[in-house]
């Protein structure tokens, strides 16, 4: 039994090593992108906000609010900046030109005559 072994191809392993050196420095490249990626994501973006939460504690009131009191401020705004609706047929158009007066009502008490008065 003869054991038959593949030739080789010379020609395929030379292109290869031509092109290894570019396919090396291609890995390098994308494991280096992606080194500065998980270190921006992990470590710089978590110092930052770490940073803010820090100047964001000094801002806030250490007083405690009335909750009963601004519950009772904010629905007193909201009645009055909701306000009602208008019911336009009450109110008067102060374009209509009346082309009559309204009746006057005689007056309950009757008038004296002047001449009497002046006579006595």
């Amino acid at each position: 039994m003869k054991l038959r072994l593949p030739k080789i191809k010379i020609h395929h392993i030379l292109i290869f090593l031509k092109y290894s050196g570019w396919i090396v420095m291609g890995l390098i490249f994308a494991g280096l992108i992606y080194l500065i990626s998980f270190l921006y994501n992990n470590f710089y973006l978590t110092i930052n906000h770490s940073e803010q939460i820090i100047v964001l504690k000094n801002e806030v009131s250490p007083f405690d609010l009335d909750y009963q009191k601004f519950q009772r401020v904010t629905e007193l705004i909201e009645k009055k900046t909701s306000g009602s609706a208008l019911d336009l047929e009450n109110i008067k158009n102060p374009f209509n030109i009346v082309t009559a007066p309204p009746p006057v009502e005689e007056a309950a008490i009757p008038l004296q005559n002047i001449s009497t008065s002046t006579t006595q």
